[in-house]
């Protein structure tokens, strides 16, 4: 798998999105490999196998700027950048279902479990121009929802004849 330059910001947003616990789980895989992985480049570096304690002095600083970073990243994480990732998750997932709303549980259940129902209002509350609030029955109960707004299902209908091919009349 190549990494390209374009592709940081998508990865970035994916740990912002992540939560501690899932960093903590996915570092304590990926640390020791790429740990290891930089003690062999270290140890290929004539300079720093004449010195005793360098090489463990650069996996240190690898570490320190690893684990600074990740906090970097989760901490210049603002409200603004939130609800936007917000709305293009509930937006594409919205887009594929059979119908263009669903209730703040099914948004909880199958897009972020850790989405309120503050947090989805304030959502809606904040992107009018996508969202709507809405109301469903199940089950002889009525939820609470976010539906597109007309205007978005018109232009995701538009883009997607535009993008599909057509056969020629000829």
């Amino acid at each position: 798998m190549k990494i390209e330059f374009k592709d940081i910001p998508s990865i970035i947003d994916m740990i912002r999105s992540a939560r501690s616990s899932d960093l903590l789980v996915m570092s304590l895989f990926l640390l020791p490999p790429l740990l290891g992985l930089w003690a062999v480049v270290v140890s290929l570096i004539p300079l720093v196998n004449q010195s005793p304690g360098w090489e463990f002095g650069i996996i240190v600083a690898v570490f320190a700027i690893y684990l600074i970073g990740t906090v970097c990243i989760k901490l210049s994480d603002t409200k603004k950048k939130r609800l936007n990732r917000a709305r293009n998750r509930i937006a594409r997932w919205l887009l594929n279902r059979r119908t263009p709303w669903g209730s703040f549980d099914a948004v909880r259940s199958q897009v972020e479990p850790d989405y309120t129902d503050q947090f989805l209002t304030e959502l809606i509350n904040t992107h009018r121009e996508t969202f709507h609030h809405t109301t469903g029955c199940s089950e002889d109960q009525r939820k609470i929802g976010i539906a597109l707004n007309a205007e978005e299902l018109d232009d995701q209908h538009e883009s997607d004849q535009a993008s599909s091919p057509r056969a020629s009349t000829d």
